[in-house]
């Protein structure tokens, strides 16, 4: 059981970090293109919901 949580969390460790790289990056492109970091947030959320 304690091999299987350690695999579980070793295997989510680098899916976090694409994710925090990928919120800098893309908060590095909306600072460049002029566009507030909530509203790309909130696009990225409704584009999930009509993908689903």
């Amino acid at each position: 059981m304690r091999r299987r949580i350690i695999t579980a969390l070793g295997s989510l460790a680098p899916a976090c970090l694409i994710t925090l790289a990928d919120d800098s990056l893309g908060r590095a492109l909306s600072e460049a293109a002029g566009i507030p970091w909530p509203a790309v947030i909130a696009h990225r959320g409704a584009s999930h919901i009509a993908l689903s």
